[in-house]
């Protein structure tokens, strides 16, 4: 993947050629407009940027809100990385509740 990246973090479209850029300040400035509109995949990638460290420094916190909100919008991968992020916290049981629920989405 480009720079680093993994396929889940990639933006199919639109995005794309900033990231293979590596311009991704220019990338999160854009994702940023999208995630105040209440885009489920702007949250999605913003929780990516702060995850990795590109074009923002790298910040857990604002990692998880981001997936949160992305999560409650209906992103399915952002589900699934939120459980993740929950088992790895040590919250098993809340990590359990949304590798379900992305389950369910189909993931």
């Amino acid at each position: 993947m480009p720079n680093g990246l993994s396929a889940r973090c990639l933006m199919p479209n639109g995005l794309s050629a900033r990231y293979k850029e590596g311009n991704f300040r220019r990338a999160f400035a854009y994702l940023l407009k999208g995630a105040e509109l209440g885009d489920a995949g702007a949250h999605y990638q913003i929780a990516c940027l702060y995850g990795e460290g590109k074009g923002v420094e790298k910040d857990g916190k604002k990692k998880a809100y981001h997936l949160e909100e992305a999560a409650i919008a209906g992103h399915p991968d952002a589900r699934y990385n939120l459980g993740c992020v929950e088992g790895k916290s040590g919250r098993h049981v809340r990590a359990m509740k949304h590798l379900i629920v992305s389950a369910n989405m189909g993931q």
